[in-house]
């Protein structure tokens, strides 16, 4: 993975009083500003989502910051979630970029159960770019990773970028297999 895009991804967790509520990842898109599930940092059955309690930080491989959910940029229903860092960091953003065909292959880096700490790359191919889930848009891929054996334990892996090309067409967030949320 070339170190500008893993760079620009961090681990994120929600800390309250000592205790982890949350683990994912995300990915900076723009100057202090980070793309992830919603339900890394909120409770998004909620109507409104519900923030966890506690500090969101945001660990990059050279910086660390700590970031709140942005203002009403989120989407319970395609899970995702915008949070803003507190500060700038001196890291490049990741492009974003349509996802127009099925077939291709793709790569993403997080923090997964099987590798909570030091993060892995994951790779596998599109598998349909126009699949359903819970009739809300989501793009169906298969992990090699995930599908080995019994396959690597993927919790934490929800915000991850989709990456093709070095651009981001998508966030994890749900994995069939195991039918819970990343």
């Amino acid at each position: 993975m070339d170190a500008l895009v893993r760079n620009a991804i961090a681990r994120i967790d929600v800390n309250d009083g000592g205790k982890n509520l949350s683990r994912g990842t995300g990915c900076l898109v723009a100057d202090r500003l980070v793309l992830t599930a919603l339900h890394v940092v909120a409770n998004r059955f909620e109507n409104p989502p519900a923030a966890y309690p506690g500090t969101i930080t945001l660990t990059f491989p050279e910086c660390k910051v700590e970031a709140t959910l942005y203002e009403t940029y989120y989407d319970p229903q395609g899970d995702w979630a915008i949070l803003k860092c507190e500060e700038s960091v001196p890291i490049q953003p990741l492009p974003l970029a349509d996802l127009r065909e099925s077939g291709g292959e793709f790569v993403t880096y997080g923090f997964p159960d099987s590798q909570p700490v030091d993060g892995m790359i994951q790779t596998g191919t599109v598998e349909n770019h126009h699949g359903q889930l819970n009739g809300i848009h989501a793009i169906q891929l298969y992990s090699k990773q995930a599908a080995a054996g019994d396959g690597a334990p993927v919790k934490g892996l929800s915000g991850a970028p989709m990456l093709m090309d070095n651009a981001v067409v998508g966030v994890l967030r749900f994995a069939l297999q195991s039918s819970t949320e990343l």
